[in-house]
């Protein structure tokens, strides 16, 4: 609750001064991350087009930022872009070893 309060707060007002506009961005992950830490587990077993159904809307959002730079940093989009990928990259980060993509160590 308390991140999205924080990415809320970042987004209705008008404040210059960018330590506070980067604690409330950045902070917001950390609380959102704290708090859906019991769901990791569960999440990493997730099947597959669950995965691909957020893997998609995550890279059409992530290829609109590049061109877009108000949908960069900072804004409701960027936050939710931003959750979207960590969500398919938590899923796949278990996976990485098993399938081995990646070298196996000497």
């Amino acid at each position: 609750m308390l991140g999205v309060t924080m990415l809320t707060l970042r987004h209705v007002t008008d404040w210059d001064i960018t330590l506070i506009n980067r604690f409330l961005y950045y902070g917001a992950f950390f609380f959102l991350g704290a708090a859906l830490t019991h769901l990791v587990i569960r999440w990493a077993r997730a099947p597959w087009p669950v995965i691909l159904l957020l893997a998609a809307p995550a890279a059409a959002l992530s290829h609109l930022g590049v061109s877009e730079v108000q949908l960069r940093f900072g804004t409701l989009y960027s936050a939710a872009t931003a959750v979207l990928g960590l969500a398919v990259l938590l899923w796949a980060a278990p996976r990485l070893y098993r399938y081995r993509l990646l070298p196996s160590r000497c």
